[in-house]
């Protein structure tokens, strides 16, 4: 369409001017509506696959959603089941520390029951010396009753001995003066 012309008018500032147009221009312009068409159609087209993907994409976002609100409630399970963990290790915590506290009372009371079984046990230590040493001033004692007895048996034999003796003089100093006197038969004899 080279070459060809059209005629027309055109208002600039209120009065109309006339015109001379190529056709080509007019070919431009319909080449370029026609394509503005095509343009439009491929863009629908294009317009209702990205719906469809969408649509297909919001199937996939909800499931998504669905495992995510799945695994919230997961995590809001397990947190609950650890505040109650937290809370049980905390009581067991608590009857640690009690349990540790009547420990160490024990352990006082068992650190003062050995200092008064030790300091007791220095006591008999003691005690047992001193009975030791009584017992042993008491074998002294009894070994110098020993000796004292054995002493007084010597003394009491030597005695008897010397009574013995002495009778036995005295025997012998009378017998004569019996036998003396038998001889005379007006003379009583006398008594012993």
């Amino acid at each position: 369409m080279k070459g060809f012309f059209t005629i027309g008018y055109r208002v600039i500032n209120g009065v109309k001017t006339s015109l001379k147009f190529g056709l080509e221009k007019i070919q431009t312009a319909l080449d370029n509506m026609l394509k503005a068409t095509s343009d439009a159609k491929t863009a629908t087209t294009d317009m209702r696959q990205l719906e469809a993907t969408v649509e297909g994409n919001e199937s996939t976002r909800e499931t998504a959603e669905s495992r995510r609100n799945a695994s919230e409630q997961s995590r809001q399970t397990a947190e609950t089941n650890r505040s109650r963990e937290e809370q049980a290790r905390e009581a067991a915590e608590s009857v640690r520390i009690t349990n540790e506290n009547a420990r160490k009372t024990a352990e006082t009371g068992r650190s003062t029951a050995e200092t008064a079984r030790d300091n007791a046990e220095k006591k008999r230590a003691t005690a047992e010396g001193t009975r030791e040493a009584n017992e042993q001033v008491r074998k002294d004692s009894e070994t110098g009753r020993g000796t004292a007895e054995a002493e007084r048996v010597a003394s009491e034999s030597a005695r008897k001995s010397a009574e013995t003796s002495r009778v036995s003089e005295e025997d012998k100093e009378r017998l004569p003066k019996q036998n003396a006197l038998r001889l005379k038969p007006d003379v009583p004899l006398p008594r012993i």
